[in-house]
């Protein structure tokens, strides 16, 4: 991941400039022209993106069930309360009365079994299908799971090398020893993210979608 590129690469100076921004694009707003010198080694990672959308669900919303998770503050909460099916008889309050007990639940370590009677505790945090229905009908924006393309802008950036996760460490080695780095402790399929997803692994979430949202990820 980038945090394991960041030990070895100096990110450019107008990157440094304005740290806030998450993309390309972000930074040509503010006028700011990337400088990519000549001499320079400009590579990006990449993954299958059915990879890449599975990985973050798993890491910022399935296996980070804790009180104060950002992602479910910023994305979770408002997806579940959007997309989970409940009773059309229920008002807006008496849903978001069930998600503050599903919260306090969390917050208790779902130590004892969750309430039958409250949608928003079975499961108690957002579905793959809840977050793939706000990324793909509501818009949410996060560099976790944004198309490569809209932030690393490959067709407009003369990249020296792109590695894949799937070779990742054939790939760093590649790319280590081209700016003249050697030896052990560089990014590989070990230390990347914990766990690689396999075929099989993202298959079984992607099963889970409904047509409608499988035909968007298409």
């Amino acid at each position: 991941g980038q945090l394991a590129w960041n030990k070895y690469c100096v990110p450019a100076q107008w990157a440094l400039q304005f740290p806030q921004r998450s993309t390309l694009e972000e930074w040509r707003k503010e006028g700011v022209k990337p400088d990519f010198s000549l001499d320079s080694f400009n590579f990006m990672v990449v993954r299958h993106p059915f990879e890449r959308i599975v990985s973050a669900y798993r890491s910022k919303f399935e296996n980070n069930r804790f009180s104060g998770n950002k992602y479910f503050d910023l994305f979770g909460r408002n997806a579940m309360l959007k997309h989970r099916a409940v009773s059309s008889d229920l008002s807006i309050d008496e849903k978001l009365n069930l998600l503050h007990e599903t919260e306090l639940y969390i917050q208790s370590g779902m130590s004892v079994a969750p309430d039958p009677n409250n949608p928003y505790q079975n499961p108690p945090w957002p579905t793959f299908s809840e977050i793939s229905a706000a990324i793909l009908l509501d818009g949410i924006y996060d560099r976790h799971w944004w198309p490569v393309s809209d932030l690393c802008l490959p067709c407009s950036i003369n990249y020296t090398a792109i590695a894949h996760m799937s070779t990742l460490n054939r790939d760093s080695a590649f790319v280590m020893k081209s700016i003249g780095l050697s030896g052990e402790g560089w990014p590989s399929q070990n230390n990347a993210s914990p766990g690689r997803l396999t075929d099989e692994v993202w298959k079984e979430y992607f099963s889970t979608l409904p047509r409608v949202l499988m035909e968007k990820y298409r």
